[in-house]
Protein backbone atom coordinates (compact mmCIF):
# COMPACT_ATOMS: atom_id res chain seq x y z
CA UNK A 1 0.00 0.00 0.00
CA UNK A 2 2.87 2.37 0.72
CA UNK A 3 4.11 1.88 -2.85
CA UNK A 4 0.70 2.92 -4.18
CA UNK A 5 0.69 6.01 -1.95
CA UNK A 6 4.18 6.95 -3.15
CA UNK A 7 3.08 6.59 -6.79
CA UNK A 8 0.05 8.80 -6.11
CA UNK A 9 2.23 11.37 -4.38
CA UNK A 10 4.55 11.41 -7.40
CA UNK A 11 1.59 11.77 -9.77
CA UNK A 12 -0.67 14.22 -7.93
CA UNK A 13 0.87 15.90 -4.89
CA UNK A 14 1.53 19.60 -5.40
CA UNK A 15 -0.20 19.57 -8.79
CA UNK A 16 -3.54 20.58 -10.24
CA UNK A 17 -5.79 17.90 -11.65
CA UNK A 18 -9.22 17.92 -13.25
CA UNK A 19 -11.65 15.39 -11.80
CA UNK A 20 -14.98 14.30 -13.28
CA UNK A 21 -16.93 11.58 -11.44
CA UNK A 22 -19.14 10.74 -14.45
CA UNK A 23 -19.72 12.08 -17.97
CA UNK A 24 -22.96 13.84 -17.05
CA UNK A 25 -21.40 15.62 -14.06
CA UNK A 26 -19.36 18.80 -14.00
CA UNK A 27 -15.57 18.77 -14.22
CA UNK A 28 -13.67 20.58 -11.50
CA UNK A 29 -10.03 21.38 -11.07
CA UNK A 30 -8.35 20.64 -7.72
CA UNK A 31 -4.94 21.28 -6.22
CA UNK A 32 -3.57 18.25 -4.36
CA UNK A 33 -2.19 19.31 -0.98
CA UNK A 34 -1.37 15.88 0.40
CA UNK A 35 -1.89 12.13 0.26
CA UNK A 36 -2.10 9.98 3.41
CA UNK A 37 -3.06 6.52 4.63
CA UNK A 38 -6.16 6.43 6.88
CA UNK A 39 -7.50 3.14 8.26
CA UNK A 40 -6.47 1.03 5.27
CA UNK A 41 -7.81 3.71 2.91
CA UNK A 42 -6.11 6.41 0.88
CA UNK A 43 -6.93 10.04 1.67
CA UNK A 44 -6.24 12.74 -0.90
CA UNK A 45 -6.55 16.26 0.50
CA UNK A 46 -7.14 19.06 -2.00
CA UNK A 47 -7.83 22.76 -1.79
CA UNK A 48 -11.61 22.32 -1.71
CA UNK A 49 -12.43 18.71 -0.84
CA UNK A 50 -11.00 15.36 0.22
CA UNK A 51 -11.13 12.03 -1.58
CA UNK A 52 -11.17 8.82 0.47
CA UNK A 53 -11.05 5.42 -1.18
CA UNK A 54 -9.65 1.91 -0.96
CA UNK A 55 -6.29 1.10 -2.58
CA UNK A 56 -8.09 -1.14 -5.09
CA UNK A 57 -9.90 1.96 -6.40
CA UNK A 58 -6.76 3.92 -7.33
CA UNK A 59 -6.98 3.00 -11.04
CA UNK A 60 -10.63 3.99 -11.15
CA UNK A 61 -9.86 7.31 -9.44
CA UNK A 62 -6.94 8.09 -11.75
CA UNK A 63 -9.04 7.25 -14.82
CA UNK A 64 -11.36 10.10 -13.80
CA UNK A 65 -8.44 12.54 -13.39
CA UNK A 66 -6.49 14.59 -15.89
CA UNK A 67 -3.29 16.27 -14.71
CA UNK A 68 -3.47 20.00 -15.41
CA UNK A 69 -0.51 22.30 -15.93
CA UNK A 70 -2.47 25.47 -15.21
CA UNK A 71 -2.11 27.27 -11.93
CA UNK A 72 -5.59 28.79 -12.02
CA UNK A 73 -8.34 26.85 -10.28
CA UNK A 74 -11.52 27.03 -12.29
CA UNK A 75 -14.77 25.21 -12.70
CA UNK A 76 -15.57 23.95 -16.18
CA UNK A 77 -19.30 24.47 -16.68
CA UNK A 78 -21.26 21.52 -17.93
CA UNK A 79 -23.19 21.85 -21.14
CA UNK A 80 -26.84 22.76 -20.77
CA UNK A 81 -28.85 20.15 -22.57
CA UNK A 82 -32.33 20.42 -24.02
CA UNK A 83 -33.82 18.74 -20.94
CA UNK A 84 -32.49 21.57 -18.74
CA UNK A 85 -34.21 24.12 -20.97
CA UNK A 86 -37.49 22.21 -20.75
CA UNK A 87 -37.25 22.03 -16.97
CA UNK A 88 -36.64 25.80 -16.79
CA UNK A 89 -39.65 26.38 -19.03
CA UNK A 90 -41.78 24.05 -16.90
CA UNK A 91 -40.73 25.94 -13.78
CA UNK A 92 -41.68 29.27 -15.36
CA UNK A 93 -45.06 27.89 -16.45
CA UNK A 94 -45.68 26.42 -13.01
CA UNK A 95 -44.87 29.79 -11.45
CA UNK A 96 -47.39 31.53 -13.72
CA UNK A 97 -50.09 28.98 -12.89
CA UNK A 98 -49.31 29.26 -9.19
CA UNK A 99 -49.47 33.06 -9.33
CA UNK A 100 -52.85 32.94 -11.07
CA UNK A 101 -54.23 30.46 -8.57
CA UNK A 102 -52.98 32.54 -5.63
CA UNK A 103 -54.57 35.71 -7.03
CA UNK A 104 -57.88 33.92 -7.43
CA UNK A 105 -57.57 32.42 -3.94
CA UNK A 106 -56.89 35.84 -2.41
CA UNK A 107 -59.81 37.32 -4.33
CA UNK A 108 -62.31 34.78 -3.00
CA UNK A 109 -60.86 34.33 0.49
CA UNK A 110 -60.74 37.98 1.57
CA UNK A 111 -64.47 38.50 1.42
CA UNK A 112 -67.63 36.59 0.72
CA UNK A 113 -67.28 35.50 -2.89
CA UNK A 114 -70.11 36.07 -5.29
CA UNK A 115 -71.53 33.33 -7.45
CA UNK A 116 -69.61 34.78 -10.42
CA UNK A 117 -66.28 34.77 -8.52
CA UNK A 118 -66.81 31.15 -7.51
CA UNK A 119 -67.44 30.22 -11.15
CA UNK A 120 -64.26 32.08 -12.19
CA UNK A 121 -62.28 30.29 -9.47
CA UNK A 122 -63.61 26.93 -10.68
CA UNK A 123 -62.64 27.75 -14.28
CA UNK A 124 -59.15 28.89 -13.24
CA UNK A 125 -58.71 25.73 -11.17
CA UNK A 126 -59.82 23.51 -14.05
CA UNK A 127 -57.53 25.27 -16.52
CA UNK A 128 -54.59 25.02 -14.11
CA UNK A 129 -55.22 21.29 -13.70
CA UNK A 130 -55.25 20.79 -17.48
CA UNK A 131 -52.05 22.81 -17.90
CA UNK A 132 -50.36 20.68 -15.28
CA UNK A 133 -51.52 17.49 -17.03
CA UNK A 134 -50.15 18.77 -20.36
CA UNK A 135 -46.79 19.67 -18.80
CA UNK A 136 -46.55 16.23 -17.16
CA UNK A 137 -47.14 14.55 -20.52
CA UNK A 138 -44.59 16.83 -22.18
CA UNK A 139 -42.00 16.07 -19.52
CA UNK A 140 -42.73 12.35 -19.92
CA UNK A 141 -42.06 12.57 -23.67
CA UNK A 142 -38.84 14.45 -23.03
CA UNK A 143 -37.75 11.76 -20.60
CA UNK A 144 -38.45 9.05 -23.19
CA UNK A 145 -36.44 10.95 -25.81
CA UNK A 146 -33.36 11.03 -23.55
CA UNK A 147 -33.22 7.25 -23.18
Amino acid sequence: MQKQIDELKHTLEGRNFIYQEADHLMKKEYFCKGIHKRNEKILIITDSRSFLFYPDDIKSFLSKCVISDTSVIKTVPKKINHMSNVICELYENASKVSDGLMKMFEKISNNKPTEEELKQAKVVSDVAGKLIDIEKIRLGYMHLNTK
